[in-house]
């Protein structure tokens, strides 16, 4: 398995919608990483937390212990 850090942002509802409005899982982590994650880690880094590898037990702890979008 690959190690991935995590970086967590504030998102405004716009951009929530945004997101959701992606078909494809490829485009939305396209968009993510191109669009969202280029303006935050640029220009507003008070909105972002960088949480190393932490984001994995984080994700499951407030999810239901799996892996997926939904949570």
């Amino acid at each position: 398995m690959m190690s991935c850090l995590g970086v967590h942002f504030a998102l405004t509802e716009s951009e929530v919608q945004a997101l959701l409005e992606f078909e494809d899982e490829q485009d939305r982590l396209d968009h993510i990483q191109e669009v969202i994650e280029e303006d935050y880690l640029s220009n507003q880094r008070e909105l972002c937390a960088e949480s190393d590898k932490a984001w994995d037990a984080i994700h499951r702890a407030l999810g239901d212990g799996e892996m997926s979008f939904a949570g």
